[in-house]
């Protein structure tokens, strides 16, 4: 069974994870360099129309290349955000959520709150802004199960 990787990529910054990281003096290699490239168009498409992704033909689909995607959730369904599931041919599974896009979504950042995030296994004192956990918390069913049908195409 082929090596499955997870990324979320949020707000057009994509981690790497650190300890595949190479320090200063090292070199990347070439398929570090062409995941976290990936990565990044992932996080840059989130930006994109649903219907562009859907049909895995805007700027940034077209650079990540022949890739499935599972499903996008935009803002005029469920919520003020949009975030899609995608997978490509190295069983590579992305959850790209999309960052602020507009003035009314800045002006929301600015006057976030700030809320205890109270799940199973995570540590007291870890909040999370308020209006990103509501998002989530609509989309969630939608994204787990899309994740379930990549991870079983892997």
């Amino acid at each position: 069974k082929k090596k499955m990787k997870y990324v979320l990529s949020m707000l057009g910054v994509v981690a790497v994870v650190a300890s595949q990281t190479p320090m200063p003096h090292q070199v990347l290699p070439a398929q570090l360099e062409d995941e976290a490239r990936y990565q990044l168009y992932a996080a840059y498409g989130a930006y994109c129309r649903k219907e562009s992704l859907e049909k895995w033909d805007c700027k940034w689909c077209k650079r990540m290349g022949e890739s499935t995607v599972y499903g996008v959730v935009d803002n005029s369904t469920k919520t003020k955000g949009q975030a899609f599931v995608v997978r490509n041919n190295a069983s590579m599974i992305i959850v790209s959520f999309r960052g602020s896009h507009n003035i009314p979504n800045w002006i929301e950042d600015f006057t976030f709150v700030k809320t205890p995030l109270t799940w199973p296994g995570v540590p007291k004192g870890v909040e999370v802004h308020e209006g990103f956990l509501e998002s989530y918390e609509v989309l969630k069913t939608d994204l787990f199960l899309w994740v379930a049908k990549a991870q079983k195409d892997c």
